[in-house]
């Protein structure tokens, strides 16, 4: 697959700490990207299949500029590149947040030890029916250190 783009090896998993809940966490692009879907890795599925999640990609400003549909996550593993609601997006290099929201809280995204993002998962809003929020204002950056309790997802994008 051309133009993929992964954050590095799994070493553990975030969640969303409430249901209905945005949490964001910090994520760089390093060099620009054009994609029109979001690869993610489910370390624990939520076998409830009307229990319904989605992602979404912030700029820095804290606006939403891509994000999936809510659905329900029943399997483990890396899931089939799945469309964003917007089409193809192009990610010019710089710094993004990652925001995770659903109506439960058992699925877990695979996730990499946290080098050097902007931020640790912050909570940014209230949310329904799994949908993203639209935008929040971003704290400020708490540039953090490896830390085997700073987590990020593991995502790719692709065309």
């Amino acid at each position: 697959m051309t133009a993929y783009w992964t954050s590095a090896p799994v070493s553990g998993s975030v969640t969303i700490a409430s249901a209905n809940i945005e949490y964001v966490y910090g994520l760089i692009v390093p060099t620009p990207v054009v994609a029109g879907h979001i690869v993610l890795d489910v370390a624990v599925a939520d076998t409830t299949p009307t229990d319904l999640y989605s992602v979404g990609i912030f700029n820095s400003s804290g606006s939403l500029v891509a994000h999936i549909l809510p659905q329900a996550f029943t399997m483990m593993g890396v899931q089939t590149p799945i469309a964003f609601n917007e089409g193809t997006v192009t990610f010019s290099p710089g710094k993004y947040y990652i925001g995770l929201t659903g109506e439960a809280t058992a699925l877990k995204l695979s996730a990499i030890v946290a080098t050097l993002i902007p931020l640790a998962a912050t909570s940014e809003g209230a949310t329904t029916g799994g949908n993203q929020i639209t935008s929040f204002s971003p704290p400020a950056d708490s540039w953090i250190a490896t830390s085997s309790t700073n987590n990020e997802p593991v995502v790719g994008l692709a065309p």
